[in-house]
């Protein structure tokens, strides 16, 4: 998101509950900025799969969808996860991401594919 022009993200979505994640300025639709982009390769270079959500899906995510895909990852876009202005643009934004060759999934779906995975236990609040 560009802060300077835009603001902030909203507080609703719980940021601030995750200290650890750190916000990138950007300027284009796609995420992939070159930032995020070496974050990802010398920081985690094992990253082959991508999980994402977001705002604006026909812009914004579909966007990066398409960055991430052609930089050879594998994306899974949350479909409950990601939203648009109109519905219309909402469900071809997903037709297009499809196409490309994301793969189309739930939240429920991604959350649930590992009860012993970090996140999952750190969700239900169990240790």
């Amino acid at each position: 998101m560009y802060f300077t022009g835009l603001g902030h993200t909203v507080k609703e979505i719980g940021l601030d509950d995750y200290p650890e994640l750190k916000a990138y300025q950007k300027t284009q639709f796609s995420m992939l900025i070159p930032e995020v982009h070496d974050f990802l390769k010398k920081e985690h270079p094992e990253v082959e799969n991508v999980v994402i959500c977001g705002i604006e899906s026909h812009v914004c995510v579909q966007c990066t969808v398409h960055s991430l895909i052609n930089s050879g990852y594998d994306v899974h876009v949350v479909a409950d996860g990601c939203s648009s202005r109109t519905m219309v643009d909402r469900m071809y934004s997903f037709q297009r991401m499809k196409a490309m060759g994301a793969w189309l999934t739930t939240s429920e779906s991604v959350i649930l594919v590992d009860c012993y995975h970090f996140y999952l236990i750190k969700l239900l609040g169990k240790t």
